[in-house]
């Protein structure tokens, strides 16, 4: 080996060990875990603007962002969370006539729009017509009829015969009033009715919040019910039905400290019912009931929660049980500006473990309705 080639390769050898000592001098001084911008603080400023010259230019022009500080942003530090919780019942694709005070609608399991247009077929089979519809809310208006003290085939018209014939006037005339919409638990719809005793616009016309004749809602709402339940529609899916609104009544969201929230669309009175439902179809133990405070005291069985009880309703992801330390929880509804939110906290108002909440709230929903 030459002179020359020898002491090129004593150069190569010296540069990559300055440049390895560089290196990590580099690292001493900079660090080397991913942590430290979340750490990084800024030093205190060293420029100094004389008194005669507007400082406002001066301006950083890499600062430290401010880090919203969240006290879930490292959550299961020690083992991967369990899965999205999913239940399993045995009446998904039954039709049930849900009453709430005067109310009344039917829940069917089955989505908008495969419910639309065996809503549709039920007035033409019992010779009503569309006067108009807005699917875009779910909105079918029946014809404006008018009926006498006489027999009739179909059920609309007999049922409005009967209930004037009970009140002894046969004066006015009559529209009915669908209206299709989302239901509570996923994949299901729900389908309410109101009666009017007055011709109405489509185009223009609000839903009412009550009918004109409560007895001709109920009774038309049990009509429409047994003809889900028979079947007599052929099964279809209905292309304007889709434009029906895809707003969920329920969904399992994050408050803005990334806590779980079940988010009702719906009034109070319906969320409470549909809270206190839902904790018994799951065969929770309600210890106390607080109506006026809007809350209930539960509590937790573990065994339901994580899918090893017996019971009529379990989970389909088993886990574990001792990833849950609360056993007594509160489960509270709160009014938000479109409908109310279902959290669940400790005995003393705190939080529980985002996971705890969470499958209390997924099971709330799936069990609702």
């Amino acid at each position: 080996m030459s002179a020359f080639a020898t002491l090129s390769m004593m150069l190569v050898g010296a540069f990559l060990v300055a440049g390895c000592s560089l290196l990590g001098e580099d690292r001493a001084v900079f660090g080397s875990t991913k942590d430290d911008y979340l750490e990084a603080k800024e030093a205190p400023a060293s420029l100094i603007v004389p008194e005669d010259l507007d400082p406002s230019a001066v301006r950083d022009s890499w600062p430290i962002p401010v880090i919203e500080l969240r006290p879930l942003q490292k959550v299961f530090p020690d083992q991967a969370p369990m899965p999205t919780a999913l239940w399993g019942r045995e009446d998904d694709s039954s039709i049930r006539i849900k009453k709430l005070g005067e109310r009344r609608w039917i829940v069917v399991g089955e989505t908008p729009d495969q419910v639309w247009p065996v809503v549709k077929q039920f007035l033409a089979d019992n010779g009503v017509g569309i006067a108009g519809q807005r699917a875009q809310e779910g909105l079918i208006f029946s014809e404006a009829l008018t009926v006498e003290d006489e027999e009739y085939a179909d059920v609309v018209r007999a049922v409005l015969r009967n209930t004037k014939r009970e009140a002894g006037s046969f004066d006015g005339i009559d529209q009915i009033l669908f209206r299709v919409e989302q239901g509570i638990r996923r994949g299901s719809a729900e389908v309410h009715v109101r009666h009017v005793d007055e011709k109405t616009s489509p185009d223009k016309f609000d839903w009412p919040e009550k009918s004109s004749t409560v007895a001709i809602e109920a009774e038309l709402v049990n009509e429409l019910g047994a003809y889900f339940a028979a079947g007599l529609a052929q099964p279809s899916v209905s292309i304007v039905g889709r434009q029906i609104s895809t707003g969920s009544k329920a969904a399992v969201v994050r408050d803005d400290k990334g806590y779980p929230v079940l988010h009702l669309n719906v009034d109070f009175e319906r969320a409470w019912a549909t809270v206190g439902k839902a904790l018994e179809r799951s065969e929770m133990n309600v210890t106390a009931l607080h109506r006026d405070e809007g809350y209930f005291e539960v509590d937790i069985d573990t065994e339901i929660l994580t899918g090893e009880s017996e019971g009529l309703f379990r989970r389909m992801i088993p886990g574990r049980a001792d990833r849950f330390s609360d056993h007594s929880v509160i489960v509270r509804i709160d009014a938000v500006e479109n409908g109310h939110d279902v959290n669940v906290r400790s005995l003393n108002g705190g939080p529980v473990s985002v996971e705890l909440g969470e499958q209390i709230l997924v099971m709330l929903r799936e069990f609702a309705a």
